[in-house]
């Protein structure tokens, strides 16, 4: 009797310090105990027979009978969450709304006096779609005050010259756009363009091409003596010596706006106009008559004006340091970069899609390349590592692309190299759970700089960005889980300088890691000659949604940290020199998933 007694104290005890070692571990991984009881039963379920057996059993008891619930369950699988205005100098619409920018004074309003996370309200505007030249051309001539002229998805040539000559007001102004910029083109031919002879016009969301005889068009847009109060946004334009003209020596007695206009080959005006501009890109044309430009159209768009239907053939063909300029379509196709110095410019609605090269991602880069504009999804490979970008060697820039549902976003190599991102969108990496985890950004060695851009609802288990690098610089940036089943916002496990500054973060409810942002906790890396470690974090937002809480900053191998001017919305850490809301309702920003900064 007493061995038997001391049999059941010995395996209670024991039984004891197995389940405090579990709930520890289960403690230390963050994870959902929904998800933490799926990796175990799946691990018991690839062992022995007998194994096998306890993790069906605890898959009845615990799973299937519904006495734990999966959290995702109570989620949709993607937030209905709008994209931030666009406000950087990417070739890429990523802006969304088009609101006309005007005061009720007809002061022209820009877009970078508006908070970025949060989409503007728009006028209420009667909408007249139109599918063909002839319909544009009456809709133009019956336009009135508070009319959206807007044209559907097609490609549309002008020939002639048409005039937008109606009154409109600064409440209710008259517009002109394209349903969407990705699918709505306008070709200019001799003698064709806009005049502009009326008050508050929006001209919107269009690609713009020019296709005359004696070479560039000479302009698209020409400005008559009566116009007042004119915006251009959101334009995509190549082929046009000038954006905007006059039709009158003097100086235009008008207020306007222009912003997040692409011109490639071309000036803005050959006047002198003073009214803001933002967000304008430009690429001369003497940098593209020099080292040359090649023009790669999709195997469904070749035509006049094409160089070529093969994005490899138009990389054999461009000179060192000249454009691939990549037209609106969906393109099967990938290549290695190897030659110095090009630029890839993609119209909007440009897409790489499906197709790796040697097995690791749709561009394979060994030199340095510049990307812009480019849009690219749904990239696998076999060793789960499938990219839009792989970097092995040499810089990269890449400008306003949108990287989205594919196992990675880019991934580099440990040759260095500097990455620098701007203006980007990165989301939804490793969606399928195909392959490994599902970083939308992993940065092996170099330098790393991501600006004015977005990563979000990186899946998988994988980290919206992932920096090995030796500098890591994430400014003015949105980085959140949403929905997403993904693990740090931001890790560094070999640390390095790491800048954070002006930027939201935001841990949402399905997060599995307690951590916001990891650092060092692999281990500092002090191979490169004179690699430093500090961390400086400072005028971010940070959410934390997630039910269980979250660790702000999990570091044990620095204490060169300036955390501070943060504000902190949930959890329950209040660092010092921060400011500290228990709840969204205590900061006023809105219910999840709304960011708001509440740092400037």
């Amino acid at each position: 009797m007493r061995i038997f007694f001391y049999y059941l104290l010995i395996s209670g005890f024991v039984a004891h310090m197995v389940g405090v070692a579990v709930f520890l571990h289960f403690q230390s991984t963050g994870a959902s105990l929904y998800r933490y009881l799926s990796k175990g039963i799946e691990y018991l379920d690839h062992d022995s027979s007998r194994s096998r057996h306890i993790a069906r059993f605890a898959q009845f008891v615990m799973l299937d009978s519904g006495l734990v619930t999966d959290p995702k369950t109570v989620l949709s699988h993607d937030v209905d969450f709008k994209l931030p205005i666009w406000e950087g100098n990417g070739a890429s619409a990523l802006r969304l709304d088009t609101a006309p920018r005007y005061t009720s004074q007809g002061e022209p309003v820009p877009s970078a006096d508006k908070n970025r996370w949060l989409i503007s309200k728009q006028p209420e505007l009667r909408v007249v779609k139109v599918g063909t030249v002839d319909a544009l051309t009456r809709a133009l001539e019956a336009a009135e005050p508070g009319t959206q002229i807007e044209l559907e998805p097609g490609h549309y040539r002008l020939n002639s010259q048409l005039m937008l000559g109606s009154q409109g007001l600064a409440d209710a102004p008259i517009v002109l756009r394209g349903s969407d910029i990705e699918s709505t083109i306008l070709t200019i031919e001799d003698g064709a363009g806009f005049l502009i002879d009326g008050s508050f016009w929006t001209l919107s969301d269009l690609i713009v091409r020019g296709q005359c005889s004696e070479g560039s068009c000479p302009w698209l847009v020409r400005i008559e003596g009566k116009a007042d109060h004119f915006t251009v946004r959101n334009l995509f334009v190549s082929g046009v010596e000038r954006l905007i003209t006059a039709g009158f020596d003097d100086t235009p007695p008008l207020e306007g706006l222009t912003e997040g206009v692409t011109l490639v080959g071309g000036e803005l005006a050959d006047v002198e106009i003073e009214w803001p501009e933002y967000a304008i890109r430009r690429l001369f044309i003497d940098r593209l008559l020099k080292n040359g430009l090649v023009t790669l159209c999709s195997q469904d768009e070749a035509g006049p004006g094409c160089d070529s239907s093969e994005l490899s053939d138009a990389i054999k063909r461009v000179s060192p340091g000249g454009v691939v300029l990549m037209r609106s379509g969906v393109y099967k196709q990938a290549a290695t970069i190897g030659k110095a110095d090009i630029h890839i410019l993609a119209e909007p609605g440009a897409r790489l899609y499906r197709k790796t090269i040697q097995g690791k991602g749709a561009l394979v880069v060994r030199a340095n390349v510049v990307i812009e504009g480019l849009t690219c999804s749904h990239i696998k490979v076999g060793d789960g590592n499938g990219c839009c970008v792989r970097q092995e060697r040499g810089d990269v820039t890449l400008l306003g692309v949108h990287f989205h549902h594919a196992q990675m976003g880019m991934l580099t190599g440990h040759n260095g190299g500097e990455i620098k991102i701007f203006d980007s969108y990165f989301h939804d990496s490793g969606y399928d759970e195909s392959g490994n985890l599902g970083h939308n950004l992993y940065v092996n060695s170099g330098t790393l700089s991501f600006v004015r851009s977005w990563s979000l609802s990186a899946r998988n288990a994988g980290h919206e960005i992932k920096s090995r690098a030796d500098v890591t610089v994430i400014r003015d940036s949105l980085v959140a889980s949403l929905n997403a089943r993904d693990s740090r916002l931001i890790d560094l496990p070999n640390g390095g300088v790491f800048l954070l500054t002006g930027s939201i973060l935001g841990e949402g409810p399905g997060s599995e890691n307690w951590d916001l942002i990891g650092y060092g906790l692999e281990g500092l890396k002090n191979g490169a000659e004179g690699r430093s470690h500090r961390v400086t974090i400072r005028r971010n937002t940070f959410y934390i949604d997630r039910e269980r809480g979250g660790k702000l900053l999990n570091t044990v191998a620095t204490d060169d940290i300036e955390f501070r001017d943060n504000v902190i919305i949930g959890g329950k850490e209040k660092p010092p020199g921060n400011t500290y809301y228990g709840s969204r309702s205590k900061a006023a920003v809105g219910d999840y998933p709304v960011l708001k900064a509440l740092t400037f």
